[in-house]
């Protein structure tokens, strides 16, 4: 997969997930932006990556469920680049609460920060993605989202809403953006459970609620309903991502990437 000197933006980068994707991409030559409500471990990261690599590596604090916020990492990126190859809309929330404790402060919360800013996201880097697919080939939308919104997930009603919803305005834009003439693919990926990140956090939820006497024993009781038998890793999930990227996924627009060990084929 060659992504070497395409211009990539990655949103949730400090770590986690998004920090998998961070290092791969880095690693396969982009030049990046990292963006993270927090601040000093996103700036790390990029700082780390451009030092390693030698490539161009910026990071900015970004709430992606403020539109300001986003005007304004646009307007920096458009300083530095004059087209966007990549969006990659990873940061959200993974509320681990029982349902009748869910409150509507929370759930609309985790909408905001799930979906709003996809939507917000796409919409705002519009000009500058159109610009990349004047050059021939199309610019590449990848919205993270999960098995969780394929498949229910215990706890996560809140989540699996927000994560389903994500999946259909993927597939919307990928309908949508070329009729309207914009050369851009639009795909989504659903990690199942990891090894790393929000996976983790449900666990020791999980441990929290007295369901399992430690996250060993959450982790070995999850890996026994994996098809493959384990979690997966945030490289794992980094690869399929940067083949959404680049071009050998030319003909890719509206799919779903499911790397869930055969989860949801159950």
């Amino acid at each position: 997969m060659i992504l070497k000197d395409k211009n990539i933006v990655v949103t949730g980068a400090a770590r986690g997930l998004g920090l998998s994707m961070a290092q791969y991409l880095a690693e396969l030559g982009a030049n990046l932006v990292l963006t993270d409500i927090e601040t000093r471990e996103v700036s790390k990261v990029a700082d780390d990556l451009s030092a390693q690599y030698g490539k161009e590596v910026h990071a900015f604090s970004h709430d992606v469920a403020d539109v300001d916020s986003w005007t304004q990492i646009v307007e920096a990126v458009g300083c530095f680049w004059i087209h966007l190859d990549g969006l990659v809309n990873n940061a959200g929330i993974m509320p681990h609460v029982p349902f009748p404790e869910t409150t509507l402060d929370l759930f609309r919360k985790t909408q905001q920060i799930n979906v709003e800013s996809v939507f917000i996201g796409v919409q705002a880097f519009l000009p500058l993605l159109k610009v990349a697919g004047e050059g021939g080939q199309a610019a590449s939308v990848v919205n993270i989202s999960s098995m969780f919104g394929q498949v229910a997930g215990p706890m996560h009603s809140a989540y699996c809403t927000s994560k389903g919803a994500v999946r259909l305005l993927t597939k919307s834009l990928a309908v949508e953006l070329p009729k309207l003439g914009y050369n851009i693919r639009c795909n989504s990926v659903h990690p199942g459970v990891m090894d790393t990140g929000v996976s983790l956090s449900a666990l020791q939820t999980l441990v929290d609620m007295k369901l399992f006497d430690s996250i060993e024993q959450a982790s070995e009781h999850y890996s026994n309903v994996i098809p493959m038998g384990r979690p997966g890793c945030g490289t794992e999930i980094a690869a399929g991502v940067a083949f959404l990227l680049s071009s050998e996924s030319s003909l890719m627009t509206g799919s779903e990437l499911t790397l869930d060990g055969g989860y949801t084929a159950i």
